[in-house]
């Protein structure tokens, strides 16, 4: 399993150069130099993360710790002082003064990496003792509940929708049962169909997906983000060398990134930023597999899927088969909270693989199999 770990690290490491390539490629020298900082403090907290055995996380203090880390997360947005001014109506970013410099930081970022981790110890803890309705579905739906509505409040509707997308699949991992579990996908389906009618956000991004061709803000970033791509043919335009990256596509460098790589690499470049994705969740879902507790199970699952999620969702935005939303590209969009808590996550993966013990070979007998299959 080292060498596996091995592999996941080579891979990480990847995207997070193609990232700071890229940026240093469509960025300015001051956002390149804060990105290469979020770099640096990201590397020592996957380095204390690496050092710490995943089962700690079980603990009672880590279980507290993770509850306050949620609670702070939806909370500390509103704080007057801390709070940055809001961006296109939504509250969901704090400036925190570093070293002469204000650095933005979306504290929803780490609250979805501590419920995955928090909902991974219920599932195998509470849950799995008592193995009742209450304690493998509605607890954990009740915390999903209380969470997005902290979302909410923020005015991020796409969290809600992603932290579900990932907290479904675990809880089934976890022991849920899927006739359980529709009842309140259902509602879940229901109030987002409500959000789609009555948010007027939510129904502007909709109808842009729907009617490409209106005069939209939406529906004009989706426009650019795909003739960027088409304008990068087969092996891209060069690094350094957009056009789009003048105010032409707005966001470039965090949401709209992929077009970048797009334009810059062409498609050998997005191939392989996807290939890269989809090794990754091989990795992850073979450390699922192999991972020494239920615990480092549902995580190492959660956290993969959380990932590659993303990274899913906000490809297809940027070529016109999603609507647009405001979702950073893992590992490689700009930004401090999306790079430390993909590393995180990534870190976490890692501590989980890198403790496997690695599986006997075991030589084939056929009269030991002829036993367990035809008893005498």
């Amino acid at each position: 399993m080292k060498l596996l770990a091995a592999f996941l690290a080579v891979v990480v490491l990847a995207l997070v150069a193609a990232g700071l390539l890229t940026q240093a490629s469509i960025a300015t020298e001051p956002r390149f130099v804060n990105q290469g900082l979020n770099l640096v403090i990201a590397l020592v907290a996957a380095a204390v993360i690496i050092a710490v055995k995943p089962s700690a996380l079980t603990k009672k203090w880590a279980v507290i710790a993770l509850v306050a880390i949620i609670i702070v997360g939806l909370l500390i947005v509103h704080v007057p002082g801390l709070s940055r001014n809001t961006i296109k109506g939504a509250v969901r970013w704090i400036q925190i003064p570093i070293a002469g410099r204000k650095f933005s930081f979306q504290p929803s970022e780490v609250v979805k990496v501590a419920f995955v981790l928090l909902l991974s110890w219920w599932m195998q803890g509470p849950a799995r003792k008592h193995a009742t309705h209450k304690h493998r579905v509605f607890i954990p739906f009740l915390a999903l509940g209380i969470v997005s509505l902290g979302f909410f409040v923020q005015k991020d509707r796409g969290s809600i929708i992603m932290l579900a997308a990932v907290a479904g699949p675990v809880m089934l991992l976890g022991g849920a049962k899927l006739k359980h579990v529709l009842p309140y996908a259902a509602v879940a389906l229901v109030a987002l169909a409500a959000l789609a009618v009555f948010d007027p956000m939510v129904r502007n991004r909709i109808t842009a997906f729907r009617e490409p061709d209106t005069q939209s803000e939406a529906a004009l970033h989706t426009k650019r983000s795909k003739q960027a791509l088409a304008a990068g043919e087969i092996t891209g335009v060069g690094l350094g060398k957009s056009m789009f990256k003048n105010k032409y596509l707005p966001e470039n460098h965090t949401d709209f990134v992929f077009a970048m790589i797009g334009e810059e690499w062409g498609f050998a470049g997005t191939t392989t930023c996807l290939s890269l994705y989809l090794i990754f969740l091989t990795i992850g879902l073979m450390i699922t597999v192999r991972a020494p507790d239920m615990f480092s199970a549902l995580a190492a699952f959660g956290l993969t899927w959380q990932i590659c999620l993303a990274a899913g969702v906000n490809t297809g935005m940027v070529i016109g088969m999603l609507p647009t939303k405001g979702l950073a590209l893992p590992f490689i969009s700009y930004g401090g909270s999306n790079l430390l808590c993909s590393v995180i996550a990534a870190s976490l993966l890692f501590s989980i693989c890198w403790r496997c013990k690695r599986r006997r070979r075991t030589t084939y007998n056929p009269d030991a199999a002829a036993e367990v299959l035809l008893p005498v």
